[in-house]
């Protein structure tokens, strides 16, 4: 029969009360109470973020950035960034409620220019072995030449092929893509501390491969920005577009 909630019943004691209902009766009041059971955990997971709250995104191609919630509905999440100013879409299950959590975390640019880093080094690494494998094939082409010096002409050709054969086909070297004049977006999310990141700008002068000056939108002039630290940006409809 129907069954009334006491008054002055505490939310836990009521809850207890409709499982040990459904428990005993069982059917669709078992439904609710499994329903409400897995939404109470979900909500205790994920937590629920409101508009004005400050968060840390932690996942995503903004981590390791602070901002404030300016938007929300389910999972779509929009973040007024601290440093920028700009608005991103971050996925709920990559922000969180503690801003301190973005500390210690790595921005997508910073491990661009770590591996960059890192390619670097094995590039010059694997030089010094080329360097010392060419004095070890020098030092053996010497041997050879001196023990085949009075040999015929043929033998000589066979090392020229053999020296030939040995050398390793030339690498392909970085596409380097910038060019006076075009449009960018600066992607660093740490450089000047975050206040350009996502802003645009134009390549005033490319200095060196891979190293330019770029003007951003509000008239100052950024030197030796490198290209990994940028991102070409699309014209709009019926603009001027270089192919690089």
């Amino acid at each position: 029969g129907a069954w009334g909630c006491p008054e002055g019943e505490k939310p836990a004691e009521r809850q207890r009360r409709k499982e040990v209902h459904s428990e005993t009766w069982g059917g669709e009041g078992q439904e609710e109470v499994e329903k409400d059971r897995i939404r109470r955990e979900a909500a205790e997971r994920t937590g629920t973020f409101l508009v004005g709250d400050k968060v840390a995104i932690t996942g995503g191609r903004h981590r390791g950035l602070t901002g404030e919630i300016s938007f929300a509905y389910a999972h779509e999440i929009m973040v007024k960034l601290s440093a920028s100013g700009e608005e991103v879409t971050v996925d709920k299950k990559d922000l969180d409620g503690d801003v301190s959590k973005a500390k210690g975390i790595k921005t997508m640019a910073e491990e661009e220019r770590e591996r960059a880093e890192e390619k670097e080094r094995e590039k010059k690494e694997r030089k010094k072995e080329r360097d010392r494998g060419d004095r070890d094939r020098d030092r053996d082409r010497d041997r050879d030449r001196d023990r085949d010096r009075d040999r015929d002409r043929g033998g000589r050709d066979r090392e020229r092929d053999r020296d030939r054969d040995r050398d390793p086909p030339p690498k392909k070297t970085a596409k380097h893509w910038l060019r006076p004049h075009i449009k960018v977006r600066i992607i660093d999310a740490s450089y000047k501390g975050g206040k350009y990141y996502l802003k645009k700008g134009r390549v005033e002068d490319v200095i060196t491969r891979g190293v330019c000056s770029v003007q951003s939108e509000d008239g100052k002039l950024h030197s030796e920005i490198q290209q990994s630290q940028l991102e070409t940006v699309l014209p709009k409809s019926g603009g001027t577009v270089m192919v690089l």
